[in-house]
């Protein structure tokens, strides 16, 4: 609505003062959004809040008589002159980038009236939702399927789609072993019932993509909109296709190395931030769906946990033989006064205590398992606090078990018999150390290059393992610090050649590709969402490093006239504790 704003100024007639008074005409707010949306233009009426898509051109015009200078028109802190169009028109725009309000001013001598102040909501463009509805959970096959896997999904966007594109990840091996591929499947069908709505269907044929007993396909739908201003993808939660392996060679707990450990790390680690999910919500959820919740975790926890069943049998814990003097208790009195005292004892699980002399890495091996069950009894009960408890024992007993294998004790070095004949025969300066019979082999350029690249991955990958158990805001840093180190050591490779020029160069691309995923990782989310997007950068850091130690000790081990003699073949570990003097 027109207003008139009209101040009195020193004395003079009603005349002289509406002849000086500056009148608002009229004043109009239009919302021009971006080109990409598809959105019509919206005129705003009346003193109604500004509300626009971010990115929009706001444009304000107004008309005034009176004797007027100029107008002005603010938002965000920036100020600008309106374009005068004549007969006492102004126009004036800005892109809203933000929430705030804008303010137009009209200036002049005198009289000039109040400016004028809308507030303006800005919204994002949300990204795309992307669904896989079929097949409606992940898949344990035993072998491979005569026919491809149907997949079904389903696609929206608030604004319109652009591209829809189903992509998976292939892993084989596991540990330092594992490989992986990455790829796009082809969608067979695609449903187009609006801009916005998407949906159709696929076909996973296992057997082109390669597939063999033993890989993994884990496979996800990514939507994207048309706005080319910012990353508006959507993407699915992802399923597996899981194809068994043949049955693994059973060992006992003693022979569990490094890499297997770590598995068990992993595993335990995403059951611990399942459990840290349910008892941070326990207290907004009903009984029924806490139960529900704390019985599936539980279910996982007896799973893993049951995966070291072989390992325990084999370890030599068989139960003890009934004594000869023991009886069955006969009554009902002795029978619930047995039962009791059965509730009442301390809980093994059946697992006996390690015997003297037990070494540490099955020692803590098996508290991890007893763990585990006390966590499981737990969960059964919905305790999740106690849980979390018994769940952390275990995964602290995991990483200990795991650095008792990697440290390799001292070995005493075995010696000739002292010949009699010779015993103080000689001169002093004929003695040597062991050390100085060894002959070493001269640091060059490329195996310092080398060194230095794998030290860069090591610290790579502990910093970004690191961010698997600190909080949300920690994360930027350790990550920022694995990147770089990714990238140190990516520039060093290629002054490392050698005989083992192809496996370098393949280091050298992986940690490139550690760099890249880094720069574009999304911090934020829960752990279990963090831990899936990391989990890829972590495989191919690992890969990188146990291919750059496995060249570098290759390339750096010590050779001796009395080979036989310092380092006896019988004896892995002590070739192992020379090779490591060395160095």
């Amino acid at each position: 609505d027109p207003r008139s704003f009209i101040q009195n100024s020193g004395n003079g007639s009603a005349a002289e003062l509406e002849s000086r008074a500056v009148v608002l005409e009229s004043f109009r707010v239009r919302v021009v959004p971006p080109s990409y949306s598809g959105l019509s233009v919206e005129e705003v009426v009346g003193d109604a809040p500004v509300r626009a898509l971010l990115g929009s051109e706001i444009e304000v015009e107004l008309a005034a008589t009176g004797k007027v200078e100029r107008a002005a028109l603010s938002f965000g802190g920036v100020t600008g002159q309106m374009r005068a169009l004549g007969e006492g028109r102004y126009s004036g725009s800005f892109i809203a980038q933000a929430s705030g309000a804008f303010e137009a001013r009209l200036l002049a001598d005198e009289n000039a009236p109040a400016p004028i102040v809308r507030a303006v909501e800005v919204y994002a463009d949300a990204p795309p939702e992307a669904h896989l509805t079929e097949p409606a959970s992940d898949q344990l096959l035993r072998g491979l399927p005569a026919s491809p896997v149907a997949v079904r999904w389903t696609a929206r966007d608030d604004l319109g789609l652009a591209e829809v594109t189903l992509k998976y990840i292939k892993s084989r091996g596991e540990g330092d072993a594992a490989q992986f591929t990455n790829g796009v499947i082809p969608l067979g069908s695609v449903e187009r019932g609006s801009v916005r709505d998407w949906r159709g269907g696929a076909a996973l044929d296992l057997a082109r993509l390669g597939m063999q007993p033993g890989d993994t396909l884990v496979y996800w739908l990514e939507a994207r909109d048309r706005n080319p201003a910012a990353n508006g993808t959507g993407r699915s939660a992802t399923l597996a296709i899981a194809i068994t392996a043949p049955e693994p060679v059973k060992l006992n707990l003693g022979d569990l190395g490094p890499n297997e450990i770590g598995r068990f790390l992993l595993s335990q680690r995403m059951i611990i931030i399942h459990t840290e999910k349910l008892h941070g919500e326990r207290a907004r959820l009903t009984r029924e769906e806490l139960n529900r919740r704390a019985q599936g975790i539980a279910a996982e926890q007896r799973e893993f946990k049951n995966s070291f069943n072989d390992y325990i049998r084999i370890e030599g814990a068989g139960e003890e033989p009934q004594s000869a003097n023991s009886t069955a208790p006969e009554s009902l009195e002795e029978q619930a006064q047995a039962a009791a005292e059965e509730r009442t004892e301390i809980h093994m699980h059946g697992i006996p205590e390690p015997p003297q002399g037990t070494p540490n890495n099955v020692r803590d091996m098996i508290y991890a398992i007893r763990a585990m069950w006390d966590a499981e009894d737990a969960l059964s009960l919905m305790d999740t606090g106690k849980a979390l408890t018994y769940e952390r024992e275990a995964l602290t007993r995991l990483k200990r078990a795991q650095l008792a294998v990697r440290y390799v004790p001292p070995i005493v070095a075995r010696s000739k018999p002292i010949d009699l004949k010779r015993r103080y025969a000689g001169e002093l300066n004929e003695i040597k150390t062991r050390l100085e019979k060894l002959s070493r082999r001269a640091e060059t350029k490329e195996s310092a290059a080398l060194k230095g690249a794998l030290s860069d991955a090591y610290a790579a990958l502990s910093d970004l393992q690191a961010t698997l158990d600190v909080p949300v805001t920690a994360r930027a840093s350790a990550v920022a610090r694995a990147r770089e180190r990714a990238r140190a050591g990516a520039d060093k490779l290629p002054a490392a050649g050698g005989q083992h020029i192809a496996t370098i160069a393949e280091a050298a691309g992986q940690l490139r590709v550690v760099e890249t995923e880094l720069a574009n990782l999304e911090l934020g989310g829960s752990s279990e969402e963090y831990a899936a997007r990391v989990s890829k950068s972590l495989s191919l850091l690992t890969q990188a490093a146990s291919n750059l130690f496995a060249i570098a000790e290759a390339t750096t081990r010590a050779t001796s006239g009395e080979a036989n003699t310092l380092l006896p073949a019988d004896d892995a570990r002590a070739a192992e504790y020379f090779r490591q003097l060395n160095r």
